[in-house]
């Protein structure tokens, strides 16, 4: 994006604004808070269908889908020439030039235009908002006013990040079809069958899905050229889609490549983009619905968030620091643990009818594996495996009384983070909680025990990506390392250990959420925590994570815990 790193202009949610005041009065832009026999939309949820209608409305009538005119209504804001794309430069100058049309701003330097991308709408909401939803119901309403005649009659596709996502997106469909009339119902064709859907000529409620980064431009056995997907009508025009994109701009840039192709698809559709964690200026100022962490915990949804001192940098193996300091950054979290499960006991003694969550800590590693051929290192989730196995042999009294003492001074003058009500809100007599808690107390809360003992494992034949941890002085396990394959860490570094066998028919990971769920804690890196849906989150440590794409990671896995 042009001047993407400007310090000096805040980009803000514009189409937000630019629907505030608009007004339809055309019954089929209305939208029903019905999604299911089980399931009504939250005000939040419908008022961001809404804001989808007045936007739709603005494009398609007001402006008869001309795209100047509606990249006219961003010009007030200070951040509209931020949106234009330069493209000068770019490695995909030519995929741009051959689908775009460019202009000139002097000395050979050519952009693409903020007016060339403007056809796209974003909802910017928190993890746990339930984006799926709105996807689903936006579904519904597009077909709607497409069979109206009000917007034109194209293709419609979905694209979102991974398999479990497209599984999830699937079984939210079959809820919402359970109900409906046959000719209401939303049909669901992977885009690989888009070629016999066309032949019959008639798409009606036909959506198209398919994994975001297996859209290319080549072909392979999964991957799809997009150039198989430009035509929707036998003739020469292209990019005819109303495409949906459910966080599929992960690991993407605005002028990436990949969301080049999907703004081709899109050029003259409409392109719906859902995420927790924009960042790039266009998906931002495109925002017409900002329910984004702030703002989901400023309105007093989720739990709010406090960022503790403790620099898990510690944990780096080369690091200056000795076994002691990591201890204490493992003793802190189990610390605070004790102090939130001893508070909500207390509470639901005082309100039995209160519903709350088992709390749980998550610990997300940079590596779980080294790779053997380089030099020998110990991998981010071996160190804190080694800190959890000691701490449950016992744990010297002077280290855990200084470790209460520094969790105090921290929370006492500390403030909540984001949202400028919350900001001023200090942790209420958490202190006082964290003076009371014992090591005994760990033992019950962390450990599952009423005593202190030595690290067993459980394992299920079955099932290659799941560990158990607990305690020999325990029947049951307290920390589940999941991670993509288990079996180095069962040849390299649990070997020493007794190892129990279950042959349970559903994994620990799968029974997180149920009231007989016993672990406390889940250990493992990137890889497991999106499209897990949970509540149990409330204390997530990060181990020598702060590169790359951090940002967005950071963000999402938060995501996890706010709900």
């Amino acid at each position: 994006m042009a001047k993407r790193n400007s310090t000096s202009i805040r980009i803000f949610p514009a189409l937000e604004k630019i629907v505030e005041n608009i007004s339809v009065e055309e019954p089929v832009f209305s939208v029903d808070n019905k999604f299911s026999a089980q399931k009504d939309l939250y005000d939040y949820q419908l008022e961001a269908l809404e804001r989808a209608m007045k936007a739709l409305w603005v494009y398609y009538v007001e402006d008869a889908g001309d795209k100047n005119k509606f990249a006219q209504r961003y010009s007030m804001f200070p951040f509209y020439s931020v949106l234009d794309m330069p493209v000068s430069k770019s490695k995909y100058f030519e995929l741009v030039r051959d689908f775009f049309e460019l202009s000139e701003v002097g000395r050979g330097k050519e952009i693409l235009p903020f007016s060339q991308l403007c056809n796209r709408m974003s909802f910017w909401m928190a993890t746990g908002s339930g984006k799926t939803l709105i996807a689903i119901k936006l579904i519904e309403k597009l077909t709607e006013l497409m069979e109206s005649g009000i917007i034109p009659k194209k293709p419609i596709m979905f694209l979102t990040a991974r398999d479990d996502l497209i599984s999830s997106f699937q079984k939210h469909i079959e809820e919402f079809n359970r109900d409906r009339d046959l000719d209401k119902r939303i049909i669901l064709k992977s885009l690989k069958d888009y070629e016999k859907v066309r032949s019959i000529g008639q798409f009606g409620q036909v959506v198209f899905v398919y994994r975001s980064d297996l859209i290319s431009d080549e072909r392979k056995e999964n991957i799809l050229n997009f150039r198989d997907y430009l035509s929707d009508d036998g003739n020469s025009t292209f990019g005819n889609w109303y495409l949906i994109l459910d966080e599929a701009h992960k690991g993407d840039k605005q002028d990436s490549k990949r969301q080049l192709l999907f703004s081709i698809l899109a050029k003259r559709g409409f392109m719906f983009n859902f995420s927790a964690t924009f960042v790039e200026p266009m998906d931002i100022a495109t925002t017409v619905y900002n329910l984004n962490l702030a703002e989901f915990i400023g309105r007093g949804y989720g739990k709010r968030i406090f960022i503790l001192g403790d620099d898990a940098k510690v944990f780096k193996e080369h690091a200056d620091f000795d076994n002691r300091t990591k201890k204490k950054v493992i003793l802190k979290n189990f610390i605070l643990l004790s102090t939130i499960k001893k508070a909500y006991e207390r509470v639901k003694n005082i309100e039995p009818s209160l519903v709350y969550h088992n709390p749980l800590i998550i610990y997300l590693v940079n590596s779980v594996n080294v790779d053997s051929s380089k030099a020998k290192r110990t991998p981010d989730l071996k160190l804190v495996f080694d800190e959890i196995r000691l701490l449950g042999q016992g744990v010297d009294s002077a280290l855990f009384e200084e470790c209460k003492n520094e969790l105090r001074n921290e929370v006492k003058d500390n403030e909540y983070k984001l949202g400028d009500e919350y900001s001023k809100r200090k942790l209420e007599n958490i202190d006082d909680l964290i003076d009371g808690i014992t090591y005994s107390d760990i033992l019950c809360h962390v450990y599952n025990s009423d005593s202190n003992g030595n690290i067993e494992y459980v394992i299920n034949p079955n099932n290659r990506k799941e560990i158990a941890l607990k305690l020999d002085s325990s029947e049951s396990p307290f920390a589940l390392i999941k991670i993509g394959d288990i079996s180095k860490w069962l040849k390299e570094y649990l070997v020493e250990y007794k190892e129990n066998t279950t042959f349970s028919d559903v994994s620990f990971f799968e029974q997180l959420d149920s009231p007989y769920s016993k672990i406390n804690i889940l250990l493992g890196s990137r890889a497991f925590y999106e499209g897990w849906d949970s509540n149990r989150p409330n204390i997530i440590t990060y181990f020598n994570i702060g590169k790359q794409d951090a940002q967005k990671f950071i963000l999402q896995s938060i995501g996890r815990g706010i709900r």
